[in-house]
């Protein structure tokens, strides 16, 4: 009997980490609606972030957040769409949930990011289930969404 009570326990607590697991695949169109209602104010930034990535951390119940100074050389988002931006300093910096924490993107690869903009500067948040960086394909999607014209999903794989 407290094999089995010990299984159901165990089955509970495993479900409940999988429930944590459990992500809506975000995409660029979504991010942007959210970013254009949310109070604080966001920029967003395509192209390159240069950045001396810190080593991996293992999946533990004690993951701790990461941050590290990027440059980043591109573009951004404006009116009539991306324009080139001088280079500029970013913080990237990932967040936990649990052990499960959010990744940097690949340094010097192209992507389509939503930074926040704060009183310390430009900040880069990436959480376990994604959703402020997309890749470039998604560019077309936001520049529309900019425009007031359709803003709808796209299946992106490329997405971080």
């Amino acid at each position: 009997m407290k094999s089995i009570l010990a299984l159901a326990t165990t089955a509970v607590l495993v479900a409940t980490q999988s429930a944590a697991l459990s992500c809506m695949q975000p995409d660029a169109a979504q991010t942007f609606q959210w970013a254009s209602e949310a109070e604080e104010s966001y920029a967003v930034l395509l192209g390159k972030f240069s950045f001396e990535a810190p080593p991996q951390q293992p999946v533990s119940n004690d993951a701790q957040p990461q941050e590290v100074v990027a440059s980043f050389t591109g573009q951004g988002l404006a009116e009539n769409g991306f324009a080139p931006m001088a280079p500029t300093t970013v913080t990237l910096r990932t967040s936990c949930a649990g052990p499960w924490c959010g990744g940097f993107p690949s340094p010097n690869s192209e992507v389509l990011a939503f930074v926040a903009l704060t009183d310390d500067g430009y900040v880069l948040t990436m959480g376990p289930c994604g959703g402020s960086t997309f890749g470039v394909d998604t560019a077309p999607i936001v520049e529309a969404c900019m425009r007031g014209e359709a803003c709808t999903a796209t299946a992106d794989p490329a997405q971080h």
